[in-house]
């Protein structure tokens, strides 16, 4: 379902759910804002998802992780924040995952799709770290706590 560029407004609504069998789901270059659904992963047949260049808040929905067969997936140019979940990693068929220009950080994963720079894209992330060498990111700095003995 292509509905890119259609200057379509509001939420992506949670009903996104009951599309269990489009392949293609291509929202990107309209004016959608809000979280992404959870219910996103009950697309189970999607191959395509397209959400760039919209207002898109909120996190990463982990369950994008059901979705088994998908080989692209889309999320640049939004206002997305916290961390890239780990668990993306997990989506074998997974070809090219774009999350460019978002307000995204932490670590980047290594693993599945992550461990491909040719497969991946994360620039505009100032606050990304970690991630597999050709990434150019800085290194997460470890937070080490040391404990003092202070008995008497």
């Amino acid at each position: 379902m292509d509905l890119s560029e259609n200057s379509l407004n509001g939420s992506l609504s949670k009903e996104v759910g009951k599309l269990k069998k489009i392949d293609v789901l291509d929202v990107s270059k309209n004016h959608l804002s809000g979280n992404i659904p959870e219910t996103i992963g009950e697309c189970i047949s999607l191959e395509y998802l397209i959400l760039q260049g919209n207002s898109f808040h909120g996190i990463i929905p982990t369950s994008l992780a059901s979705l088994r067969g998908l080989r692209y997936l889309d999320l640049s140019r939004n206002q997305l924040s916290g961390p890239i979940p780990s668990v993306l990693k997990n989506i074998s068929l997974l070809e090219h995952l774009n999350v460019s220009f978002n307000m995204l950080d932490g670590e980047v994963p290594k693993e599945g799709v992550f461990g491909n720079a040719s497969a991946l894209a994360v620039a505009g992330n100032n606050k990304l770290c970690g991630g597999i060498s050709h990434l150019h990111l800085p290194p997460c700095l470890v937070k080490h706590i040391y404990e003092t003995n202070n008995t008497p």
